[in-house]
């Protein structure tokens, strides 16, 4: 959402539930697997990890440049990133902590784990 918010509603009903914030437009927002949490992708280089029930802040994953989008492994154990700055970046869920760093030629717009926890599928703009 271009007004730095995402909003988390019931599905039935459409009645607003909670309101989450970055500093900079949301590019994308996503349930972990077990539906336990929320992680949202911002122009304000970050991606943040909410509790879904509590709407409390978890974990903030931070990059140098906008993160187009994030998403949960299977398991839940980890987050991918993927940014603007050229990288995908996979974060320990636990900690919070940086796992490794995935560099690309050009900017990630995507990245995504396989079904089986194994494998990271990223895409870029340009020559990879």
């Amino acid at each position: 959402s271009r007004d730095n918010t995402s909003q988390l509603r019931d599905s039935a009903s459409g009645e607003l539930l909670t309101i989450m914030q970055h500093d900079d437009t949301i590019n994308n927002a996503r349930f972990s697997p077990d539906g336990r949490y929320i992680i949202t992708a911002s122009e304000d280089n970050t991606a943040r990890v909410w509790h879904a029930k509590t709407d409390l802040l978890i974990m903030q994953a931070k990059h140098d440049d906008p993160v187009s989008q994030a998403a949960y492994s299977p398991d839940n154990r980890h987050i991918v990133t993927s940014s603007t700055d050229n990288t995908a970046r996979v974060w320990d869920t636990k900690t919070g902590k940086q796992v490794t760093i995935m560099q690309h030629n050009n900017e990630v717009w995507t990245a995504k784990f396989s079904h089986d926890n194994n494998r990271i599928i990223t895409s870029s703009m340009g020559n990879t």
